[in-house]
């Protein structure tokens, strides 16, 4: 496919991104969706829902 008026440039070089690391001791104390599942069980992860859509 052709554009008019519209040169081929080399990509640009950018920096590499870092990545940040975590020790396995915090990663065990994050809590997300699942452990709310295991946790309270489905009924209980959907009242959790209704009640953060009720808030928006």
């Amino acid at each position: 496919m052709v554009f008019p008026n519209v040169e081929k440039r080399p990509k640009p070089d950018y920096e590499l991104a870092s990545i940040p690391t975590v020790s396995s001791s915090k990663i065990a104390s994050f809590s997300g969706t699942k452990q709310l599942l295991d946790e309270v069980g489905p009924k209980g992860v959907a009242e959790w829902v209704k009640s953060r859509m009720m808030s928006y």
